[in-house]
Order: C-alpha cells, then sequence, then structure tokens
C-alpha cells in the first residue's frame, strides 16, 4: 500500500497528516559536508550485517496478489502522461525497461518525469484474467520467491554520524488490493513499494522501521527498538497486510489511520518471503545516486539498467476519472487510485528513523484491534458491526472537512476528530 509511494490510505486522513507534517515535521541532524566521509562503493559487498539480519517477511495466507518479477511487470505497462502513450515511446518502439535506461531518463524534462505514469498495456478491470497482476506465486516452502527483494543500504555518517547504516528491505507487487469501506473497496492500484528499513549501528541492529500506508509514520509510532520485534534466529519478523501489503510488526487486525474509522489492515502467519534468498543489493548516496554492489559481477554493472531505480514518476496507472464507467468513489474515497512512486521516494538520505518525518522509536509493540487474521470489516467476515463503524467515518469524513474549510490548525481539528470518535 501507499501512501508517499503506497500504498493509498483512506484518503480524508491525508488532509490531516498534511497539517500534522508541514507544522511539526523534524529533520534528523545532518553533519557538514566532507568529501572525505565513507561511503559504500561499487567494489564493496552489500554488508553481512544486512543479511544476517534481513527481515522475515509473513505473506497473508489469504494472499492473491503476490510479490512481482520487475520484468514482468515491466512487458506489461507503457509510459503514459494524462492517460495519453508518450510520443517517443510509441515512434521508436522501445522497451518500457529502455525508456526507463539512465542515458533515456536524463533527456526527459525532470518535471515532466514526474507526470509520467506505467499504465497498464491491456486493461485491468477484469482482474482474473490479468494473471500479471497476481506475480510470481506464493514463495516456496523455504521462503524463496521468484521475485527478488531489493535491498539498497545507505551510509548514514553524514545524517546521523559514524558508523551508522540504514538498510532498504524493498518488496514489489503488481497490484495493490485496497479495503473496505462499510463493505465498498476503495484503493485499488496497479503497482505497490513496500519498505522495511533497518538502522545499523557498527554492524548492529538498533532501529527498525516496517512502512504501511502513510497511516502509522504519520502517527508517530512506525519506528521501533529493535528488540521489541519478534526475532528468528536474530532476525526480525514483520508481517505484509492481505492485500494492501503494508507492513506491520505483528500479526492481527491494524487501524493503520490511528483514528476510529472502520478501515483495517490484517496480517497473520500466513507464507514465509525471505528476502535473503533472492535479492538484487545497491547502494545509495546523495553524491553518487545509486550504485551497484560488488555482488553483481562488474561485467553486469551497466550504469544504463540502474534507471528504474532513479524513476521519479509512478508505477502504475493514473487515477482514473469520476466519469470513467469503471470508476466508483464516495466522497473523496475511490475503487482505483494512481500508482506509486518508486525507491527514489522513500527518504533513502533521512536523518530520521520514520519514512516521512521525525520521531521516536517505541519501546513496546502498538495495540492491536483483534489478534485474528480475517478482515473485520470486509466481505470475508460478519458485517455486523459496520453500521456503527459507518456512521463513525462518515462523521469524521464530515469533520474533516469542516476543519479543512474552516482552515483550523491541526491540533484543533485532531482533538475533535478524537473526541468525536469517542463518543460514537
Amino acid at each position: 500500500m501507499l501512501f508517499d509511494a503506497h500504498h493509498t490510505p483512506a484518503i480524508f486522513i491525508s488532509l490531516i497528516s498534511h497539517f500534522l507534517l508541514s507544522s511539526f515535521q523534524v529533520k534528523g541532524a545532518t553533519l557538514p559536508n566532507d568529501h572525505q566521509l565513507p561511503y559504500f562503493t561499487s567494489n564493496q559487498t552489500l554488508p553481512q550485517y544486512a543479511l544476517d539480519f534481513a527481515p522475515l517477511v509473513y505473506l497473508h495466507s489469504d494472499e492473491v496478489f503476490w510479490p512481482s518479477v520487475l520484468n514482468q511487470h515491466f512487458d506489461n505497462v507503457q509510459p503514459e502522461i494524462n492517460f495519453t502513450r508518450i510520443d517517443s515511446y510509441a515512434a521508436t518502439g522501445q522497451s518500457t525497461q529502455a525508456f526507463l535506461s539512465s542515458s533515456n531518463l536524463q533527456k526527459i524534462n525532470p518535471t515532466q518525469e514526474e507526470l509520467i505514469y506505467l499504465s497498464s498495456k491491456e486493461s485491468i478491470f477484469d482482474l482474473d484474467s490479468a494473471a500479471w497482476l497476481r506475480g510470481a506465486g506464493p514463495p516456496d516452502e523455504a521462503g524463496r520467491s521468484d521475485a527478488c527483494a531489493i535491498i539498497i543500504a545507505v551510509d548514514k555518517t553524514q545524517q546521523v554520524g559514524p558508523g551508522w547504516v540504514d538498510v532498504f528491505y524493498l518488496f514489489f507487487y503488481s497490484y495493490n488490493r485496497g479495503n473496505y469501506f462499510y463493505n465498498n473497496r476503495f484503493g485499488d492500484h496497479v503497482a505497490d513499494w513496500e519498505n522495511t528499513m533497518i538502522r545499523f549501528h557498527n554492524g548492529k541492529p538498533t532501529y527498525v522501521t516496517p512502512e504501511a500506508h502513510g497511516g502509522q509514520v504519520m502517527l508517530g509510532n512506525s519506528a521501533f527498538k529493535y528488540d521489541v520485534l519478534e526475532r528468528v534466529n536474530g532476525r526480525p519478523v514483520v508481517y505484509s497486510a492481505n492485500g494492501t501489503h503494508g507492513m506491520y510488526p505483528q500479526a492481527g487486525q491494524q487501524n493503520y489511520t490511528g483514528l476510529p474509522v472502520a478501515i483495517y489492515d490484517v496480517t497473520n502467519r500466513g507464507h514465509l518471503w525471505d528476502p535473503k534468498l533472492n535479492y538484487k543489493s545497491f547502494f545509495f548516496s546523495n553524491e553518487k545516486g545509486f550504485s551497484y554492489t560488488a555482488d553483481t559481477p562488474i561485467q553486469q554493472q551497466d550504469p544504463e539498467n540502474l534507471g528504474w531505480l532513479q524513476f521519479s514518476g509512478y508505477w502504475g496507472d493514473q487515477k482514473l476519472e469520476s466519469s470513467n464507467p469503471h470508476q466508483t468513489c464516495i466522497g473523496p474515497m475511490c475503487f482505483y487510485e494512481g500508482g506509486p512512486l518508486g525507491p527514489q521516494s522513500k527518504s533513502l538520505s533521512r536523518g530520521w528513523i520514520c519514512g516521512s518525518s521525525d520521531c521516536q522509536p517505541e519501546s513496546s509493540l502498538p495495540n492491536i484491534l483483534k489478534l485474528g487474521g480475517e478482515r473485520y470489516n470486509s466481505p470475508y467476515s460478519s458485517s455486523s458491526t459496520n453500521r456503527l463503524h459507518c456512521l463513525s467515518g462518515v462523521l469524521l469524513m464530515l469533520l474533516t472537512s469542516f476543519c479543512t474549510w474552516q482552515a483550523y490548525s491541526s491540533i484543533v481539528c485532531i482533538n475533535q476528530l478524537i473526541k468525536t470518535g469517542r463518543t460514537i
């Protein structure tokens, strides 16, 4: 799922989140620039600790939109702007992989590149017929997926201090199935980038940040001290939500909005995915951008093939207009949303720990709504409580709109939302 990139959270929450970030975002301290600082170089392999402590991911037992192979995704999408295929792409007959080459992207105006959507070549409205959207299938019994994980190591000497390294474990899916609001699904989109970041100090894992939409990050409880999480042979365990793929530190129902709204992610101990068994690794720095690790043989290190990492456009279809017969919206929440941004959007060079703002790592796991692994408010489970949850959600939507219209401060707005939720 997407917010910066993913996953799509409940749309009405994004307004509140915008106020919070603009008012309270505190960036990590940055040390003076020094070109002599130690950076990773392409003659170095990925640090062994990045593999020794790579997270173990549990996909939901009912998952049907599995991790995807990047090249298969590229084969089924084409670059478009405003629902129109880009002329240069159409004229040359180049592949999407070639379009995303580093030299080709350098020819594109950055402002224009940010408007590009890698849109599906064929209809996606019948998910049963678009088999590529379902990915590579479940991992095998050992946890190996044919879809490789992407591991990016970033030296944080400048941003945090000597000895600090962030390792991002990125997971790609060709489709994100949205959540349900009063039995109405919203937030579906083509392409889905999720990640868990582990911050190391002198090779020791210190903090873990699973990314889930935007709710957990916005509300400040997405970073955890390493020893808080469940571990297997020293490796932290994270859970990928059913359909949305948002990542959490425990199984159960996850209220990712942080507010009393009937929109939940669901995680359980379903299919093990071990990214250590199939991955591609890279380094990143502000000065040098993306580069290969020595795990890729030197003869295969073609800078042209790093363009997809640098791509600043969107990895899926543009959000359908409300007039499209396939689109359904309830207020600001729509069935089809736009695709996410890619790896370059993950704040790789940040000094803070959380993905979108500064936060303090939690010393305990958050409270979850229910230990069970079913969607509490979807056709997969009982809807007996949906009427109450729907009333809560509608009132919260109306109050959010009122706060926006009145340009209330974010603190006043949040307090009113919380009070409303408690009285329903």
